[in-house]
């Protein structure tokens, strides 16, 4: 599992994860929810499949906000077609 990026969200804390993979094609990223109090798993999340490589992470007027680097450690530079993108984070 790789970890990436955190925001706080109201007493909880959001925190990007992936799996160690080497290209876009294998990459799994999803999100954990954790409770700040206590460090209990709240709430985990994948990501649809080939849908973004996920990097930075903010809380922005009450909805996740990511980018995609297209800049991945392990992976060729830009191997995500949505390199560069900035994106909203909706849960579904």
């Amino acid at each position: 599992m790789r970890y990436h990026a955190t925001a706080w969200d109201n007493g909880t804390i959001w925190q990007i994860t992936g799996n160690d993979s080497t290209n876009y094609a294998e990459g799994r990223p999803g999100l954990v929810r954790y409770d700040a109090a206590t460090g209990k798993v709240l709430e985990t999340v994948d990501f649809a499949p080939n849908s973004c490589d996920p990097h930075g992470l903010a809380m922005h007027d009450g909805a996740l906000i990511s980018c995609d680097a297209g800049i991945h450690p392990g992976w060729p530079n830009y191997d995500s077609p949505t390199s560069g993108w900035i994106f909203r984070i909706d849960l579904i």
